[in-house]
C-alpha cells in the first residue's frame, strides 16, 4: 500500500510559504485508489532522516490539524503547510534548512493500526530561489 513519492527542488516547495500537498492513497496493488472514508486518523511526519523517532518530527499533521480528506472514496487527502511550519520563527521550523533532504511519511494511525501510506524525501527551497 505504501507509495514512494519524493518532493524535490522541481516541486518548488519553499520555506515559509502556505502550501498544500495533495496525495492519493492506494490499495496494495498500488494502482486502485483506497477508500479512506471514515478512517479515524491519518498522520503526516517530517523528520531529519528515515529512522528518526516519530516524536522527534519537525512537522506533524493529523486529521484534526492540517490534513483533510477531500475525496475519501478515491483516497485523496490534502496536507496543508502554513507559513509557521517552516518560516524559521520557532525552534522546530528553525531546524528546517533549504536544499537539505528530509524524510516524510503519511500514516494511517489508530488503535492496532500504524500503516505507512506514502513516504519519501522532501526538499525545501529558500524563498530567494523562486523563479521569476
Amino acid at each position: 500500500m505504501a507509495i514512494r513519492r519524493n518532493i524535490t527542488a522541481d516541486d518548488e516547495f519553499f520555506l515559509g510559504e502556505d502550501k498544500t500537498l495533495p496525495l492519493q492513497v492506494f490499495q496494495k496493488d498500488k494502482v486502485t485508489p483506497q477508500d479512506i472514508s471514515g478512517w479515524g486518523d491519518i498522520r503526516y511526519l517530517l523528520k531529519t532522516h528515515k529512522d528518526a523517532l516519530d516524536a522527534d518530527a519537525l512537522v506533524q499533521k493529523s486529521l484534526a490539524d492540517g490534513i483533510e480528506i477531500t475525496d475519501g472514496a478515491n483516497g485523496w487527502i490534502v496536507i496543508t503547510y502554513v507559513q509557521g511550519d517552516t518560516d524559521g520563527n520557532s525552534e522546530l521550523s528553525a531546524r528546517i534548512k533549504p536544499r537539505v533532504q528530509y524524510w516524510y511519511s503519511v500514516k494511517r494511525h489508530g488503535t492496532g493500526v500504524d500503516t505507512v501510506l506514502t513516504h519519501g524525501t522532501h526538499m525545501f527551497l529558500d524563498a530567494g530561489q523562486r523563479k521569476a
